[in-house]
């Protein structure tokens, strides 16, 4: 997807154009390769790119040395499926804002 898909995808969510600046948030292409990593026993199978998911392994481990045990519970959305989440809250009444 090109940098104008996104803004008209953007645009038609009604997402501002500095909507990312203003959080913070850094565009990214959408990865092409995903890592599966250890979720827990109740949670889907999750996936993340190959440094976020070398990142979360050593996080993991981390943690598990401390005796926290974390887990992973949200990983890699695809854009269609992040705008279908998004879609699915705006025609429930909820304001970008609010997710």
């Amino acid at each position: 997807m090109t940098r104008a898909d996104l803004d008209r995808l953007w645009h038609d969510l009604g997402i501002p154009g500095d909507y990312a600046v203003r959080r913070g948030l850094l565009r990214h292409r959408e990865a092409r390769r995903l890592v599966p990593v250890e979720a827990g026993s109740l949670c889907p199978p999750i996936e993340l790119s190959p440094p976020a998911a070398a990142a979360w392994k050593r996080l993991h481990a981390a943690a598990r040395h401390d005796g926290v045990d974390l887990i992973a519970l949200s990983g890699f959305r695809s854009i269609a499926r992040q705008t279908e989440l998004i879609r699915s809250h705006l025609r429930r009444g909820r304001r970008l804002d609010d997710l």
